[in-house]
């Protein structure tokens, strides 16, 4: 007979950006995307350029958003290793 498991939740990982520690990260590594809010790139970064683009995401609700820019080749720290990435 089979045992019915909790559900595990949200795949979810401890990364670092620049210093600062960001816990409970949703992690789908099935994803092509790395999304970052505005917001949260000029605490990172501040002013620091990004790299412009014309693409624009298609939310659930059928809208459009245009991207501000992508962040290139960012240092995530997981665990003991930097993983480059872009956002």
């Amino acid at each position: 007979m089979w045992t019915k498991k909790d559900d595990p939740g949200m795949p979810s990982v401890y990364c670092s950006i620049n210093g600062y520690n960001f816990y409970k990260t949703f992690c789908d590594t099935a994803s092509s995307v790395n999304i970052m809010a505005a917001v949260t790139y000029r605490l990172l970064f501040g002013t620091m350029p990004l790299k412009s683009t014309y693409m624009q995401l298609q939310m659930a609700n059928q809208t459009f958003q245009k991207i501000e820019g992508i962040a290139t080749d960012v240092p995530v720290k997981i665990d003991d290793h930097f993983v480059h990435t872009d956002f």
